[in-house]
């Protein structure tokens, strides 16, 4: 699942310049923001924030399906359970 289409979030920057780079030195703080997706986990169940403010689930073919607020409070619920 690493490398495959789901779990990519397009950043600007490399791995340490710009939101790439902070992301990567922010880990936690991204994570809680939806702008990574957490090491290990099925990014098909973390909802990501996208650069126009909407809240998405990605998918195996790379594309992304937004979530209702509701759909966003089930799936953050569901992952500190």
């Amino acid at each position: 699942m690493r490398h495959s289409p789901a779990n990519i979030v397009e950043l600007c920057g490399s791995g340490t310049t710009g939101c790439h780079g902070w992301v990567h030195q922010h880990v936690a703080e991204a994570e809680r923001l939806g702008l990574i997706v957490p090491f290990g986990a099925d990014p098909r169940d973390v909802p990501v924030f996208d650069w126009e403010g909407r809240w998405m689930l990605l998918n195996m073919d790379g594309t992304a399906t937004p979530l209702t607020q509701t759909e966003i409070i089930l799936l953050r619920t569901k992952g500190n359970q």
